[in-house]
């Protein structure tokens, strides 16, 4: 080789090595230090008026980054693909957490396609990198939508992180500690040495990918939670959170929360000793002074009581339902009611053991007393003043409670005492809350209070006449009781159908459901029933009231032929209630007539009572 060939070979080596140690400088000096101001801009709290301040200019300092005429002039290193693909990796997620999701999406694919240039014995290193790109992009992809996507994303990162673990495992493969270095001019700037490694270089870090992989179970949780798949929504919440247990990465008010939201899903699939597992381990992290945490610890109380309740109610239907004679179906509940899917294993707290009632009416009770005081705990810190929707919600679940208890019963002065018990409840707070400020509320109150007075008067009506045998005399202040339940009955139906009036004038025609016009049926049956029933020994008063019954009976034919029927084929309790006040549209007229050529007497009344009971059917008390 000639001199002149030897001094251009030597200028192209040392020119190369310029190139390379400016490339590097540039890595591990400005490209570094960059970096980790944009990550410490983008930690940093802002205040409510200005949330994304300095998440903004992180984001500006990476976007400027990438202006750096390295990577026009370099664009095969790998050193400065890594970079590249980080720091648009970087963006992806400034802008995820900015809320600008389109242009997210578009910098996080461009970061994957760059990680995958690298070659493959260096991609170990950006694993982590390569996993957060998959999480976002799933949840990007569930977030516009696309849930199915996102689900295969999600996918790719569970695949991922197993193929790492596996390698670490096959290998031995120790993550190196993190190098301690005071040199960069951002460390000197806070006066203390910060922990690091070069960017570009990549380094696996155990304890970021243990937090991706949490956030991928996450993640996938309420993906399969917008698209309805509940069981494996819980599934993936539930291995969250054992996650989070084991290695104590929690907040205590959001686990506990989320322990109170799964137990909700076990109780309603009749899982109760995996959901009350899962309040008794949220419940073990409140502190030991009750002064502290009082409302956390009140949304406990209330959780175990509504999973008592879900519990007495599930106990109450095989009961009514004659599914108690079946044993294999109650094997088979048992079964279920102790199903286990999430156990923590660090956790002292031991698995409890449920077994549904069977024929002993105590076991029920013993039940609503637990479901009794549970609320009744949860009441002393969520009253109505201050926590209105909280305190209405958990009335109602007790008045519920009561009133599963009560349908137990077989004496009809203790049903009516349940009864009156359940109105006492809820009365006062209808008669107290803003009708206009909590509309639903007001609503939900009004509903169950005449559905309670209308049960009062039935099983007044059926304890004085249809029971009686003419042995005892009925007493005049029974039947005023009796009539009060009934005009009470009447007075919060007619409330309810000026709701519904109202309802239905805000709305067009489309918009009405079979919901709402069963309402307005059921409000005019209910009506039309106690009018038929209500006693009077006064002709003209008697006229009265059965003619309004037979005017509601007539409305109710009017309402389900010309506005039902338009909505196409009527349901069977559509068609059962139509029959039911065709016939009493013959019939009241008849007796109607008849009043004006008889009195009334106190011990016919039943006999001269052409009514219908709760389910519809006409009673006529045959003489004796």
């Amino acid at each position: 080789m000639c001199i002149r060939d030897r001094r251009r070979v030597h200028g192209e080596i040392q020119t190369k090595m310029e190139i390379d140690s400016n490339v590097l400088d540039f890595l591990t000096g400005s490209a570094q230090s960059l970096l980790e101001k944009a990550d410490y801009l983008s930690k940093l709290p802002n205040p409510e008026e200005t949330p994304f301040k300095t998440k903004y200019e992180a984001r500006d300092i990476l976007k400027n980054l990438l202006k750096d005429q390295v990577f026009e002039k370099l664009p095969n290193d790998n050193r400065v693909i890594a970079l590249n693909a980080i720091i648009h990796r970087k963006i992806g997620a400034n802008l995820y957490d900015t809320e600008e999701f389109t242009e997210s999406l578009t910098h996080i694919k461009k970061a994957l396609e760059l990680f995958g240039k690298i070659p493959d014995e260096y991609i170990f290193n950006y694993t982590a990198d390569i996993l957060s790109c998959y999480n976002h992009l799933g949840i990007l992809n569930t977030n516009r939508d696309d849930v199915e996507n996102g689900i295969c994303y999600f996918g790719k990162a569970l695949e991922l992180y197993d193929q790492t673990i596996d390698l670490i495992k096959t290998h031995n493969y120790e993550v190196p500690p993190e190098c301690k270095n005071s040199s960069l001019k951002l460390a000197k700037a806070n006066g203390q040495g910060q922990a690091f490694n070069f960017y570009y270089q990549g380094r696996l870090s155990r304890k970021r990918l243990e937090s991706l992989h949490t956030h991928t179970y996450f993640y996938l949780a309420q993906a399969y939670a917008k698209i309805g798949k509940k069981e494996k929504a819980a599934h993936y919440c539930g291995l969250t959170m054992k996650r989070q247990f084991e290695v104590n990465t929690y907040q205590v008010k959001d686990f506990c929360l989320n322990c109170i939201n799964l137990a909700e899903f076990y109780q309603n699939r009749e899982s109760f000793a995996q959901a009350e597992y899962l309040l008794n381990i949220g419940f073990s992290l409140l502190p030991a002074d009750l002064t502290k945490r009082k409302k956390l610890r009140a949304s406990f109380y209330s959780a175990y009581g509504v999973l008592y309740l879900k519990l007495l109610e599930t106990a109450c239907t095989n009961y009514h339902t004659g599914r108690l004679s079946n044993e294999a179906y109650m094997v088979s509940a048992d079964r279920m009611a102790n199903d286990c899917e999430i156990r923590f294993e660090s956790s002292k707290v031991e698995f409890p053991v449920k077994k549904l009632p069977r024929d002993n009416i105590e076991d029920y009770k013993t039940i609503f007393r637990i479901c009794n005081t549970q609320f009744k705990k949860s009441l002393q810190t969520f009253v109505l003043d201050g926590y209105v929707t909280e305190h209405i919600s958990i009335i109602r679940s007790l008045s519920k409670a009561f009133r599963l208890v009560g349908d137990l019963e077989t004496d009809t002065d203790r049903s009516l005492a349940i009864l009156e018990k359940r109105k006492e409840m809820l009365l006062p707070i209808m008669m107290e809350i803003n009708p206009k400020a909590f509309e639903v509320q007001y609503q939900q109150l009004l509903t169950e209070v005449a559905a309670i007075t209308n049960d009062q008067f039935d099983k007044d009506f059926e304890k004085l006449f249809l029971r009686n045998t003419g042995s005892d005399k009925v007493k005049m202040s029974a039947i005023k009781e009796m009539n009060r339940y009934g005009d009470d009955t009447v007075k919060y139906h007619e409330e309810i159908i000026k709701m519904l009036d109202k309802y239905e004038k805000e709305r067009k025609p489309e918009e009405l459901d079979q919901d709402y016009y069963q309402s307005v049926v059921n409000a005019h049956f209910n009506i039309a029933k106690v009018f038929s029933k209500l006693y009077s020994n006064e002709k003209p008063k008697r006229i009265e009231l059965l003619s309004k019954s037979l005017k509601h009976y007539q409305f109710i034919i009017d309402f389900i032929r010309n506005k039902v029927s338009e909505k196409g084929n009527l349901s069977f309790l559509f068609n059962e209630q139509l029959k039911m006040c065709k016939e009493m549209c013959e019939m009241l007229p008849v007796k109607i007539s008849k009043i004006y050529n008889c009195l009334l007497y106190t011990s016919d009344a039943a006999d001269d009572l052409l009514c219908v009971d709760l389910g519809g059917r006409r009673i006529i008390k045959k003489k004796k």
